[in-house]
């Protein structure tokens, strides 16, 4: 707002200046004239010069101001590039702890802005091969840990052990996040064809196994239905997909990566009821064996989960299986029964008085 008052405010100020010395000059050529001392011709041939002279000067205000915004972006551009290099290996690997065949967050406090602790001594332990359904309100938290889980940020208290107890900090970046196989909402895709997105993070994969890839997240058919089929320029961010086409691929792309823990970052959200059901059969499959942490608003998403782990402001108030929290009467229980406005039409329930509700956190 303050970058447009000023554009503004040069703008209409060398208009102002540009108007009000055309305006003189005609008024006194007016007077010359009438006075003899100029010809009409004359003073026309004076005021355009004085608009060749003037306008540049006027203009110069809107260009300081398209300037200042400019340095803006160059000093924004700076403090990027200023930023420190990550590090493929840290300088000093912590020691590797005996296996313990999970992961575990322990006493891990985090907080992007320092009066605004985002986690408080969250601890949670999960064994390798479990599905963990993370919920909560926005801002409890959730995605903060898929950060903090792909080394993105680093815990300012606790530790996080990953993988056969080996701290987080001890991996390099690469092995990391080799590991992991990452399906946000909001889906990212290079300017380039299906098939370079595709193979983002992934060795050189086999024509049949990419398709199978792509069969399993229901976008097989769409992709070889296209003039180019799988070399189909898609456009910065995919702008010539839909959401939905672009979700298919980003959980095609997961498949392929075949990597031990997968984060499910409501990965289904932009899909269709027909669709979803087939995808989700694929993620089933997918999910077998792998440690799996699920974020998600539908009760069919999260309700066979192995944990649930229910956040609020930054730690867990519940956990565990989707019957035993209902019982339990919680938070969960609450949302549960009160329903919510995230839904579709699988996900509606009813309740005990026979009214249809709808259910997501």
């Amino acid at each position: 707002m303050t970058n447009a008052k000023l554009r503004g405010l040069y703008n209409a100020g060398g208009q102002a200046a540009g108007s009000i010395t055309f305006l003189a000059s005609l008024c006194l050529g007016a007077y010359f004239v009438s006075e003899k001392t100029i010809t009409v011709g004359a003073l026309l041939t004076f005021t355009s010069l004085v608009n060749h002279l003037v306008y540049p000067l006027t203009g110069a205000a809107g260009n300081w101001a398209s300037f200042q915004s400019a340095a803006a972006a160059v000093e924004r551009i700076q403090q990027v590039l200023d930023q420190p290099v990550e590090s493929k290996q840290l300088p000093i690997a912590q020691p590797i702890v005996p296996p313990i065949t999970s992961i575990a967050f322990e006493n891990v406090s985090f907080h992007y802005e320092s009066d605004k602790p985002v986690l408080r001594n969250f601890s949670l332990t999960v064994p390798i091969g479990k599905k963990v359904a993370i919920v909560g309100a926005s801002g409890a938290g959730k995605t903060t840990l898929f950060n903090l889980l792909q080394g993105f940020y680093h815990p300012e208290e606790g530790h996080i052990l990953i993988i056969n107890g080996r701290p987080l900090d001890s991996w390099p970046l690469f092995e990391l996040r080799q590991a992991i196989a990452h399906v946000s909402q909001d889906t990212f895709l290079f300017n380039g064809t299906i098939k370079d997105n595709l193979l983002l993070g992934t060795a050189k994969v086999s024509k049949k196994a990419l398709e199978q890839a792509a069969e399993s997240a229901a976008i097989h058919s769409f992709i070889t239905s296209l003039p180019k089929g799988y070399r189909t320029e898609i456009g910065e961010r995919g702008i010539k997909l839909s959401g939905g086409q672009k979700q298919r691929l980003a959980i095609a792309r997961a498949i392929l990566k075949n990597a031990p823990i997968l984060l499910l970052d409501e990965a289904t959200s932009a899909l269709d009821g027909s669709t979803e059901r087939q995808v989700k059969e694929a993620l089933d499959k997918l999910m077998a064996g792998r440690t799996t942490f699920i974020i998600a608003h539908r009760l069919s998403t999260i309700q066979n989960a192995d944990i649930i782990v229910v956040m609020k402001d930054g730690h867990i108030v519940e956990q565990g299986r989707h019957e035993e929290l209902i019982q339990a009467g919680g938070l969960y229980a609450d949302l549960y029964r009160s329903g919510h406005p995230i839904y579709n039409e699988e996900t509606r329930l009813t309740n005990t008085s026979g009214e249809s509700v709808g259910f997501g956190i």
